[in-house]
């Protein structure tokens, strides 16, 4: 689920909320953070999904953000394919009950399972 976008922050929280209203020790919730966004084309709701960073030629329209400002741009594979332009990615685990680190960046993951970030 797209769970926040902040602009004046450029940045972005796809969130995977454990199952059920109340949550138990054992469960957790995956945020997905982009850092440096500038550019996004994703639904509200996503039905799974698979993240890739794009190696390959992207389309003209994007290459402002690619070229001058060196962003790297991830394929977002659901039941279609969306981009999200951005400086970094971090997916990690937590168990907040309410908070996230778009409005409070104090806030620390559990465990980082996947992070991005682009080299200068």
């Amino acid at each position: 689920m797209l769970w926040a976008y902040s602009i004046s922050h450029s940045s972005l929280l796809l969130r995977g909320a454990a199952s059920g209203e109340e949550q138990d020790s054992s469960m957790f919730d995956i945020d997905i953070e982009f850092g440096g966004v500038g550019y996004l084309d994703l639904p509200i709701f996503l039905i799974g999904l698979k993240i890739r960073a794009v190696t390959e030629v992207t389309p003209d329209k994007w290459s402002k953000f690619r070229n001058s400002m060196g962003f790297t741009t991830f394929e977002i594979i659901s039941d279609h394919t969306y981009h999200v332009i951005a400086a970094n990615c971090t997916v990690g685990t937590h168990r907040w009950l309410n908070g996230d680190r778009l409005t409070d960046p104090t806030l620390e993951y559990d465990q980082i399972l996947a992070s991005y970030w682009q080299q200068p």
